[in-house]
């Protein structure tokens, strides 16, 4: 039996029985009041969500209520805003999704709004591909896909090939692009992360020249092949996107030709903020000798930079970041030593045009401080005060404020001191 509520405009349903094999999801779908294929909730868009799980030990009351109704180890939840259901047990071999537990919601692609897709299992998301294909979402908006190919060779696939013309924010972890990839024409966030095998740079390139209204790039892990892109770099091979305002990616400081190879093929010179993360834990190392320095581009409206478990004193001495006449904001996270890079402010021997580094500059972001940092931070608010160019607010991490507060004391003097709110990435 199933019971329906009503909740924010969106239809529910709570299976408290598992399918047997020869039951029809059309039958149990239409029980209650409102069906989904009733007048009642066709004017409803659909947000739909499907994963592929094990089911997690429960930690909340919604979750412990689900253990209890569902003594099986795994399920299958198909989730809108029309309604959700939980279905199972799902079998454990390999053809463990029935295609006619899909079918309902595919019947309803036209009204889909967004469609989330989780799967563990390389057969599952081989097969779901296999459904989207020649489909035509036609208010499609939001495309969230996370899968496993491991044991499988990624196959080329396309996904609503009938076409998906406002699909404005893609997300898509853990396999290739190539092999769920929906129409990038009117794109204009992209967000992918840790494939099982890097993206090849030629690849890429081509993903970015179909989304040409790309505002938001995002590269979380080891996404692309920085050897292929550092090749493509000496080639001078790049794509322009003069719509792009916000770009993230991973890269080892210690490797120059990472990043310089990324900011040297993506060409966004519209870019307003801009996050770089050295990778946390193994990454790939590319068979390069002798590695050519390749100059960075100009950035004249980056107004925020942000820099995560890059290493100051390597980072500071391996690329010049002191032509950005817009930078406004600058974040550090995980830095070892944050102040070798905020010192490019301060007037040196070698330096003599140091007031015109970051002559924007109003806010510092550092989520943590040791005495030596803080003193080294006093010297540069003092320095920027006097030169014209003061520092209006300084956010630190709590860690770093209740363990010398007499320092933070001196510095709510002179700027306007918040708390950290934490890095974009980490």
């Amino acid at each position: 039996m199933g019971q329906w509520y009503r909740s924010d405009g969106q239809l529910s349903l709570y299976l408290c029985r598992y399918w047997r094999e020869t039951a029809h999801i059309e039958t149990a779908i239409s029980m209650g009041r409102y069906p989904i294929t009733s007048a009642a909730s066709q004017s409803y868009p659909l947000d739909i969500t499907i994963r592929l799980h094990e089911l997690d030990i429960p930690h909340s009351a919604a979750d412990r209520m689900k253990a209890q109704l569902y003594q099986q180890h795994e399920y299958e939840e198909i989730e809108s805003s029309g309604f959700t259901i939980l279905i199972g047990p799902k079998p454990r071999e390999a053809g463990r999704s029935r295609p006619a537990e899909l079918d309902i919601i595919i019947s309803e692609v036209s009204r889909w709004h967004t469609f989330a897709y989780e799967s563990d299992h390389p057969i599952d998301v081989m097969k779901i591909t296999k459904r989207l294909a020649d489909l035509s979402a036609p208010i499609l908006k939001s495309f969230n896909f996370v899968g496993s190919p491991e044991g499988h060779e990624t196959e080329l696939q396309k996904v609503f090939e009938g076409g998906a013309p406002i699909l404005s924010h893609i997300c898509i972890g853990g396999i290739e692009p190539i092999a769920c990839l929906p129409p990038l024409s009117s794109l204009t966030f992209l967000h992918l992360e840790d494939p099982f095998d890097r993206i090849g740079g030629n690849e890429f390139m081509d993903i970015i020249r179909a989304s040409p209204a790309l505002v938001s790039l995002h590269l979380s892990g080891q996404v692309i092949n920085l050897g292929d892109l550092y090749q493509l770099a000496l080639q001078r091979e790049h794509v322009d996107i003069a719509t792009l305002r916000h770009f993230s990616f991973f890269a080892n400081p210690e490797l120059k030709y990472g990043i310089e190879s990324v900011l040297n093929t993506i060409r966004c010179p519209a870019l307003e903020s801009l996050t770089i993360s050295n990778f946390d834990g193994w990454y790939a190392v590319d068979d390069i000798s002798s590695p050519q320095t390749l100059p960075l581009p100009l950035f004249p409206f980056l107004r925020s930079l942000e820099l995560c478990r890059c290493f100051g004193s390597d980072f500071g001495n391996a690329f010049d970041l002191t032509h950005l006449p817009a930078l406004n904001t600058i974040s550090l996270t995980g830095c070892d030593d944050s102040m070798s890079l905020l010192h490019v402010m301060l007037l040196t021997q070698e330096k003599d045009d140091s007031d015109d580094v970051w002559a924007a500059l109003r806010l510092i972001r550092l989520d943590y401080l040791e005495a030596s940092a803080f003193d080294g931070l006093s010297e540069l608010i003092v320095y920027r005060q006097t030169c014209g160019k003061p520092i209006e607010a300084v956010s630190l991490g709590s860690a770093s404020m209740k363990k010398y507060p007499e320092k933070v004391e001196w510095m709510k003097q002179h700027v306007a001191v918040r708390p950290w709110e934490g890095s974009s990435l980490l």
